[in-house]
Order: structure tokens, then C-alpha cells, then sequence
């Protein structure tokens, strides 16, 4: 007999997603009314200029695709994890245009990550539909969530590690490993999750060969990555080294944590830091600690470019808000109406060809 709930949970994912690709589509076909288009060649996916979609594929975005195409030519592109690009070469062969090919990923992704995010509400908070829906709100409009819409590794990366987190805090910790080996052939952050996962089963009080067990199938991803770059470089790490290019590591470390600081950097990191209080206070000390890790990323590369977007997946962030709103409605409502018309901004921004992470 079919499970009403996880149907119930599942529609809800597909609904909300759907719903937000359309209204983000919407607003970004109509942005050149809003925000002048950024002229520059370097911003825009130009290999299908006829797609209706290519302002969804600016950025980032072209380098995944490109990858997709013709491989890892430059010591450079190492910077770019390789899961989004072999999935969207495989699925290519299917659709047709790359670009196709990369927005379905996401775009499925991001209902796989709505799905295991209002799980995980479930499991953690006893959630109702009502607050469920309140709770992936909360999520899913955070300013840089637009990068779930777009042809970006942000959707792919949220929905294997949400999933991760789902199959180990419900036990499944083989499951677990498999995602978790998916979302460190996507991202170098995915190994966060691994310590977020290894800390919430020794919470759990898991057996440490489990706990173990779990960790090195989770690293298999970028075990598996480095191999490669090893021998097409020369260079285990060549995704480290590859940052420089993009300018990580680069020049007198104190003028470029200042030169790249923004006003929404300095906010995000006061929110960062708050969470962590808050879930220390709370005696969540994975989730502090996984929080944490996302301030090592600006400080440890000396640059806060894209951090924005990097620190979307600082999951405790928005569990704490959820939390901290869940009998304070008119809190979480203006907290809503605030995220929701940043989230905006971010989207014209991006669609414009302006890099808003």
C-alpha cells in the first residue's frame, strides 16, 4: 500500500519547485527591464544563442557546460568538480542542447533537495503540512537559493547532501555514503558534510567503524577526482592549485579578504556567527561545528569571492531561523517577505549577467 505521507511530502517538493522555476523564468525573461544586461562576452553562455533559457547559464555555467563538451583541457578547469559535467554530457546525448541538459539536472535536483529538506523537517521538528511549507520556504528563497534555478552544481550539491543527511540520521548509512560520494565529486565543500554526517552519528552514538565505514565511501568522490587530476596534471590537488586563477590565493592575503568584502559578506558572516552561538547555546555541536567550516572557506583562501553562494549549503543557518520563528508567525512572515525580495535581487542580478554570489 502506497505511503500517503511520502507521496503527500513529495507532491508538496514538485509543487514549490515548479512553482518557483516558473516565477524565476518569469522574472528573469523580463529583467532587461529591470537591470541593464551586463555587456560582457566572458559573463554569458554563448554557444546557443537562440535558447530561450541561456540567461539562466551565465558564469560559472559556461565552464561546466564547456566541460560537459570537450573535457578537462586547461590545469584550470580543475577548479570545476566534475559530477554536474559528466551527468550533463550523458544526459545531452538524450536532450540535445547542453543547456537543456544542465537545467534538468538542477531543476530535478532542486526538487530532490526540497523533498529530503522537508524529511528532514519531519524528523528533526515533528513538522505539520502547513509549517513544512513555512520551513522550505525558509530555504528556498534565502538570497543565493537562485542558483538552484540556474545551471550551476548548487541544486546537484544541496540534494546529494540533504539526501545524505536524511539516510544517516534515519540509518541508513550506506545510503548516506553513496550521496555523500556524490556531493564530493560535485563540490570540495561536500567534504563539510562528511563531517557534519560523522559528527551527528557519534552523536547518535554510532559505532566508530560505522562512523568510519561512512566517511570513506563519502570521500570516494574526491579520492576519485584527485586520481584523475593526478594523472591528467601531475597534480593531486590541481583544484587547489586551479584557485589561484580565479582569484583565491592570490596577492597580499589581508588586501584581498578586504578587497573582496562586500556589505552582504559582512552580513552573512554575522548570521554565520550567530548560527553557531545559537546551536552551541542549543547543544547541537554538529551543527556549530559544520556552520563553522564555511568561515574557513574566505579565510583559508583569502577571499570572500562568491561566499555568498559557497555558504548556501550552511543548512543550520535556515534550521535556525525555522526555530527561532516556529511560534513567532509575524517573525517569520516579515523574515519571508525580506529573504523573498533579496532573493529577487539576486535573480534580476544574475539573469543580467552580473555574478550576485
Amino acid at each position: 500500500m502506497l505511503n500517503a505521507a511520502k507521496y503527500s511530502t513529495l507532491a508538496q517538493a514538485v509543487i514549490i519547485s515548479i512553482s518557483l522555476i516558473l516565477l524565476g523564468v518569469f522574472l528573469s525573461t523580463y529583467n532587461n527591464k529591470v537591470v541593464p544586461l551586463n555587456q560582457g562576452s566572458l559573463a554569458h553562455y554563448n554557444a546557443e544563442p537562440h535558447h530561450p533559457l541561456n540567461f539562466l547559464a551565465n558564469w560559472d555555467s559556461v565552464h561546466y557546460i564547456r566541460i560537459s563538451n570537450t573535457g578537462y583541457r586547461l590545469p584550470t578547469d580543475a577548479a570545476f568538480f566534475p559530477l554536474y559535467p559528466v551527468l550533463i554530457m550523458l544526459l545531452r546525448h538524450v536532450v540535445g542542447s547542453p543547456l537543456t541538459a544542465a537545467l534538468t539536472i538542477s531543476w530535478l535536483s532542486l526538487i530532490g533537495a526540497a523533498y529530503y529538506y522537508m524529511k528532514i523537517l519531519d524528523v528533526w521538528w515533528k513538522t505539520d503540512q502547513s509549517s513544512r511549507f513555512q520551513g522550505i520556504l525558509m530555504f528556498l528563497l534565502l538570497p543565493t537559493a537562485v542558483f538552484m534555478l540556474a545551471a550551476y552544481t548548487e541544486a546537484l550539491f544541496v540534494f546529494l547532501s540533504l539526501a545524505a543527511i536524511y539516510f544517516a540520521i534515519t540509518n541508513k548509512h550506506f545510503v548516506s555514503s553513496v550521496f555523500l560520494a556524490g556531493a564530493t565529486a560535485t563540490r570540495v565543500t561536500g567534504l563539510f558534510t562528511v563531517v557534519l554526517i560523522a559528527s551527528l552519528m557519534l552523536e547518535k552514538r554510532s559505532s566508530v567503524s560505522k562512523v568510519i565505514r561512512t566517511g570513506v565511501v563519502g570521500v570516494l568522490g574526491i579520492m576519485a577526482y584527485s586520481i584523475y587530476l593526478q594523472i591528467k596534471y601531475r597534480n593531486f590537488l590541481q583544484f587547489v592549485s586551479a584557485q589561484r586563477y580565479w582569484g583565491r590565493f592570490h596577492g597580499s592575503y589581508f588586501s584581498s579578504i578586504v578587497n573582496s568584502l562586500s556589505l552582504f559578506n559582512v552580513l552573512f558572516v554575522l548570521v554565520l556567527v550567530a548560527t553557531i552561538i545559537f546551536w552551541f547555546i542549543k547543544k547541537r555541536y554538529s551543527f556549530a561545528l559544520y556552520t563553522a567550516l564555511f568561515l574557513v572557506v574566505p579565510l583559508g583562501t583569502g577571499s570572500f569571492l562568491t561566499f555568498n553562494r559557497i555558504g548556501l549549503p550552511a543548512f543550520p543557518v535556515a534550521w535556525m531561523l525555522y526555530e527561532i520563528t516556529e511560534r513567532r508567525p509575524a517573525l517569520r512572515t516579515s523574515l519571508l517577505c525580506l529573504t523573498a525580495t533579496f532573493w529577487t535581487y539576486y535573480l534580476l542580478q544574475f539573469a543580467g549577467g552580473y555574478n550576485g554570489g
